[in-house]
């Protein structure tokens, strides 16, 4: 009973050390008592709380594609087929004259049209009554003004003054 003496105080104070307890013997084994180990109190120091700051959310930035831009091809005037084309090609073959040249005035004048009228200039090439009349003239052909609205002689009269140098009366179709 001796040995029960000795390992009862021993199990005893390993129960209490491991629950926390300080084990203070007075004397032998009879007088033990027990105080609760002081465990520091516990001291809270404030942690500083993170308050949310606006920010700005980013926006997706828009850069504009290029896009082609067409440049305009430059074609050359259309020169106009019509019902006239014999004409055409028979007194610009007749005085020696540029055929597409010949109908490009046709078509600035007046767009090919053999009845056009502008005040006191008619016909597909708008020759005045004045030049009209002076030009057949020259030509040893009928000085009627009204011919100049008939397609067969106003072309052959533009063929004939453009042959003797007289291209200059259409420079602004050039």
């Amino acid at each position: 009973m001796f040995h029960l003496k000795l390992i009862l105080p021993t199990i005893i104070l390993v129960i209490f050390t491991l629950s926390g307890y300080q084990i203070k013997s007075k004397g032998e084994v009879l007088g033990i008592v027990i105080i609760p180990s002081q465990t520091p109190t516990p001291t809270f120091t404030p942690t500083p709380t993170l308050t949310p700051t606006p920010t700005s959310t980013p926006m997706p930035t828009f850069t504009p594609i290029p896009t082609f831009t067409p440049k305009p091809t430059v074609f050359p005037t259309p020169i106009p087929t019509s019902d006239f084309e014999g004409y055409f090609e028979q007194f610009s073959a007749q005085y020696g004259v540029d055929k597409d040249q010949l109908k490009k005035i046709a078509y600035c004048e007046s767009g090919g049209g053999a009845g056009a009228r502008n005040g006191d200039y008619g016909g597909m090439f708008q020759f005045s009554t004045e030049t009209w009349q002076h030009t057949r003239s020259q030509m040893g052909a009928d000085m009627n003004p009204d011919l100049r609205f008939v397609a067969k002689e106003s072309i052959e009269t533009a063929a004939f003054k453009i042959s003797r140098g007289g291209i200059n009366a259409w420079r602004n179709c050039m």
